[in-house]
């Protein structure tokens, strides 16, 4: 890249593009306009000039003529057919050498001067009119041998009068009329013979022009001719003037140089007033701008530097600075300050981040899109994956061979998806390890990074060793199969199998402590080789269990069956190395030990303990809900012994109560007593039969309500009848109740059934007494009671009876919370709804009278 120029050079060259290139632009212009100008100047001149010689040699020519015709005159007055000339001719026109008369064969008969006479005239004019004759190109004079030009005019006879025309005088009379800077003349005639030249030579050796470019264009038709010269090459501006007598052509020529001479030397005045203007300007801005501008803005640059080396205190910008660079300059300190303190921010945090990403466990990299090359990637690497796995540079797929060859597919496909799509991938693969070929479980997490215009510009991944992980799931796995369905003993044999498939061992023996200090133990599971193994129980002197109950953890990586050459077990199994651990349960008490073996020496330490503990942990957690459910199961048939056997007393003590009001009641005296208390004693024995019913039953706390009331209905049908033929109908679900629903239930029934056998029937040999009593699927239970008798009183309100029965029955219905009515006949009937989910309260019945 190229350096920037100084500011100097730069406002030298705006000062030279915007200021001296103009100028010189117009000076330029106003040279090609000039030059222009000069060349019509020439032109008018040259066409005002040529017009002048134009008409001179004409009327040269023209008195020539006339001079001829006059000699004709003479010679035909004075020679009377004579053939000699007067010399007095010559007296009539000075610029002629000689005057001849030549007859029809090309003869001199006379000229004047003489001495040419019978001599041939051998020359053929080749311009002229009918009697004009010329001979436009100049030829040498016989006898001066100057250069001299031949005209002529026939006369009578035959004859023909020739004159030698001075051509040196014609040249000087042309020469005369020349004005100094106007240029040089050229005559030629129409062929290109030169006739007058500025270089008189050319004419003496009779050159011609016809060929050159500036006779080819006069003869194009042009008048103002820009030509080359041929001997100087310099250029040339010539005008072109034909003349109508003999079709000589005038050229006037100057050089293109003489021509812009005035206006060259103009504009060289102008451009030196111009430049030295300029110069002047220059200077002058020159000086300006480095006071104003220069010098204050590398004084800005150096104060800025200043800045940016931390010297806010000590950067200042230069005195002469504007207002604008002052503002500029406080400006632009105030952002350098929040800058450099963004930058220690920034610092700061690309340093925790690198701490960061450098300390954390997972591989941080991050991809380039498209181009896929890792740019970053952490320190990680190397103790994850090895320093070959990932290097700056590299593409996530170069590495793929790596990867299992059953993901590597799967994780191409993820991280295109990802850079194509702009998507979070989350993988899980794994990674073959060398030497070994050890299989290691990798996630990687990889996040799309977009750039300001939201185009994915590269991917930000972590990747997390989880083998550990992975094995440990692996273990609660096994562990949840293994706990989810068997029960019994069965759940410790499948414990000990998942335990060795998750470890990946060939044994496994989880047992329990006999005896306290152990010294004893009996397995509750033996696995091993794909099976269980015989149990029975075993010493732990001498054997690796031993160790697990004296250290609480037993680790031996290789060489076990030389350690305990006496465990007869490990000898058989040749096996080579253990693992076990401690049961204990809540309070920390041991209670058995659980272990691992194997015919390979055990590598994965860290990762076999902790399986072992995961296992021991809900080994020892079933192991002591068995011990308390069993210390539960022994305490509650206890429970159970004693709570029949409460029930069978108070049944007991119940029947004697009973056994009591009947010998009352035997007794002859009082009729109104016995009644009194033989419906006490029907009373007892509801009670009685209740505990009856629990005690024989296998459910101490409810009571099958159908058994129960079939037994008690036949008791009180049996007492109560007094010869009539009652007949007793039931329709009642199986329903069980709580004791404490049972007994009012009980009472109830016994007070209204007993009613109906006392007063149903009066008068009448037989009766029937039906009962229903069924259960919604709300809990709601409906027991109606209805006979065939005379009916209920109907001005009698059986919740106001005096009577101690239906006082009994109305207050049983509200400690049970439920309802009675008393439905329409025939006969009486009454039915009683209440809750048989709901646990109801005892009430006294102290309320009620006697």
């Amino acid at each position: 890249m190229t350096p920037p120029r100084p500011l100097s050079r730069l406002l030298n060259r705006v000062i030279l593009l915007w200021l001296v290139l103009p100028g010189l632009f117009a000076i330029f212009i106003l040279g090609v306009f000039g030059l222009h100008r000069m060349i019509d100047n020439f032109a008018s001149d040259s066409k005002v000039f040529a017009s002048s010689i134009v008409r001179y040699v004409e009327v040269y020519l023209d008195d020539a003529f006339s001079h001829l015709e006059a000699v004709e005159t003479q010679y035909a007055a004075l020679s009377k057919g004579s053939d000699k000339l007067p010399l007095s001719m010559l007296s009539f026109d000075p610029h002629f050498h000689k005057i001849m008369l030549v007859n029809d064969q090309g003869r001199i008969l006379a000229s004047s001067p003489s001495g040419d006479e019978g001599e041939h005239f051998g020359l053929d004019f080749d311009a002229g009119g009918a009697d004009r004759l010329i001979l436009s190109r100049p030829v040498p004079s016989q006898e001066t041998g100057s250069l001299v030009l031949y005209i002529g005019r026939r006369i009578e006879g035959g004859l023909l009068l020739a004159g030698e025309l001075d051509l040196e005088a014609f040249q000087r009379h042309l020469s005369a009329l020349l004005v100094p800077g106007k240029g040089s003349l050229i005559i030629t005639d129409a062929f290109g013979n030169l006739i007058t030249h500025p270089d008189m030579r050319r004419v003496m050796t009779q050159d011609n022009i016809g060929g050159d470019a500036l006779f080819r264009k006069a003869d194009q038709g042009g008048q103002l001719i820009l030509v080359r010269d041929q001997h100087s090459h310099s250029l040339l501006v010539a005008s072109a003037w034909p003349t109508s007598l003999t079709g000589w052509r005038i050229f006037l020529i100057k050089p293109l140089a003489d021509v812009a001479k005035p206006a060259f030397m103009f504009l060289g005045a102008l451009l030196a007033a111009v430049l030295l203007f300029f110069c002047a300007l220059a200077l002058f801005l020159r000086l300006s701008l480095n006071r104003h501008i220069v010098l204050p803005l590398a004084s800005f640059a150096e104060a800025m530097r200043s800045l940016a080396r931390g010297e806010q205190e000590t950067s200042t910008p230069h005195q002469a600075s504007s207002q604008e660079l002052l503002r500029v300059f406080y400006s632009f300190r105030a952002m350098a300050l929040r800058v450099r303190k963004r930058e220690r921010e920034l610092t700061a945090s690309r340093e925790r981040f690198r701490q960061l990403v450098e300390n954390m466990e997972e591989i941080f990299s991050i991809m380039e899109l498209p181009s896929g090359k890792l740019t970053y990637v952490s320190p990680a690497v190397k103790q994850i994956l090895g320093p070959n796995f990932a290097k700056l540079g590299m593409r996530p797929w170069d590495c793929l061979d790596m990867v299992h060859h059953e993901d590597a597919q799967r994780l191409r496909n993820s991280l295109e998806r990802s850079g194509w799509m702009g998507v979070q991938i989350e993988e899980e693969f794994r990674v073959i390890q060398p030497p070994h070929g050890e299989a290691r479980w990798m996630r990687l997490r990889a996040y799309p990074v977009r750039d300001a215009s939201g185009k994915v510009g590269s991917l930000v991944g972590f990747l997390q060793d989880i083998t550990d992980k992975r094995r440990m799931d692996e273990a609660l796995r096994h562990m949840v199969r293994a706990t989810a369905a068997p029960v019994g003993e069965e759940f410790f044999a499948a414990m000990a199998q998942h335990l060795a498939e998750a470890l990946e061992t060939s044994h496994a023996l989880i047992g329990t402590y006999t005896d306290t200090p152990p010294t004893r133990a009996m397995p509750l599971a033996f696995w091993g080789r794909g099976r269980p193994l015989r149990k029975e129980e075993y010493s732990l002197q001498d054997t690796p269990c031993g160790l697990v109950a004296q250290k609480g953890v037993a680790l031996v990586q290789s060489g076990l069956s030389e350690a305990f050459p006496r465990a007869r077990t490990l000898q058989n199994e040749n096996l080579e190395s253990f693992l076990g651990v401690t049961l204990h349960d809540s309070h920390g008490k041991p209670i058995g030990h659980i272990a691992v073996m194997d015919e390979k020496p055990l590598l994965d330490e860290a990762r076999a303990r902790s399986v072992l503990t995961i296992f021991s942990a809900r080994v020892a957690s079933e192991i002591e809900r068995r011990a308390a459910l069993s210390s539960m199961e022994a305490s509650l048939a206890e429970k159970e012994i004693l709570l029949k056997e409460v029930h069978h007393r108070v049944k007991n003590n119940l029947q004697v109560v009973s056994s009591l009001m009947s010998l009352q009641a035997s007794s002859k005296g009082n009729p109104e007593l016995t009644t009194l208390l033989t419906e006490s004693r029907n009373r007892v024995q509801a009670m009685a039969l209740v505990h009856e019913e629990i005690y024989k039953s296998t459910d101490l706390a409810r009571i099958d309500l159908s058994r129960y009331l079939r037994h008690l209905l036949n008791i009180l049908l049996a007492n109560m009848s007094n010869g009539r033929a009652v007949t007793l109908r039931l329709d009642i679900q199986d329903i069980s109740l709580p004791v404490n629903l049972a007994v009012p239930c009980g009472l109830i029934i016994n007070e209204l059934f007993t009613n109906a056998l006392k007063h149903a029937f009066a008068n009448h040999d037989r009766g029937e007494v039906r009962i229903d009593m069924s259960r919604n699927e709300d809990g709601l239970v409906t027991l109606t009671l209805r006979d065939d008798g005379v009916g209920f009183p109907p001005d009698l309100d059986f919740r106001a009876t005096e009577t101690l029965g239906m006082q009994l029955v109305v207050s049983l219905v509200r400690q049970l919370d439920g309802s009675i009515d008393l439905l329409p006949g025939p006969g009486t009937a009454f039915a009683i709804r209440f809750q048989a989910g709901q646990a109801v309260a005892e009430q006294p019945l102290g309320h009620m009278n006697n």
